[in-house]
């Protein structure tokens, strides 16, 4: 009898239908895996620019135009069932934080594959069309809520929830708390 040293067809053909298969479901995995990531890193993006406006808060820094015997506060504006939301900055008379408040919107953000899909706040169960987050210097103390007749914090905290917009059932939300902390859950 006599054994030969190479592959019959059949192997061969089953060696290459075992590798397109395998490489066919890789392929699939890691598109899928594009939009959570495209995903995280809008969502990520969010948070640093809250982040940013509590260091601009907790620099002073000045905004030129500025009123001189204002204070400078910095925050971010968000709007439920949009795919933006504003860099803003308000000038407070600290004697009487409800007189004369006037505001300024720094930059529209454009969040490019995803947009805010809920927000609610410390009251549970209740949503809200607009949720502004402003860090009032010196510390920075943090307002959450809308703006009203107090700077005092209407909530304790806000959770802007994010989805792509292909996709609203994968969420990802961003959790600010009154004292300024941020969580991606």
């Amino acid at each position: 009898m006599q054994y030969s040293k190479g592959f019959t067809l059949i192997e061969m053909l089953v060696t290459v239908s075992l590798i397109i298969i395998i490489t066919s479901a890789t392929l699939l995995n890691f598109r899928s895996l594009g939009g959570a990531v495209d995903l995280d890193r809008e969502v990520q993006s969010v948070a640093q620019d809250i982040k940013n406006a509590i260091s601009m808060t907790m620099a002073l820094e000045e905004y030129e135009g500025a009123p001189a015997d204002r204070i400078v506060a910095y925050g971010i504006r968000f709007i439920n069932n949009s795919d933006e939301y504003e860099r803003i900055v308000y000038f407070i008379n600290p004697d009487d934080p409800t007189d004369g408040l006037t505001t300024s919107v720094l930059e529209t953000v454009r969040i490019e594959k995803s947009k805010i899909v809920s927000m609610k706040t410390s009251q549970i169960g209740v949503s809200r069309s607009e949720i502004v987050i402003v860090f009032v210097p010196p510390h920075p103390k943090t307002f959450i809520g809308t703006i009203g007749s107090s700077w005092t914090s209407q909530y304790d905290n806000a959770y802007i929830e994010i989805a792509p917009k292909s996709d609203s059932t994968n969420t990802r939300t961003i959790n600010v708390n009154k004292y300024g902390r941020i969580e991606i859950q």
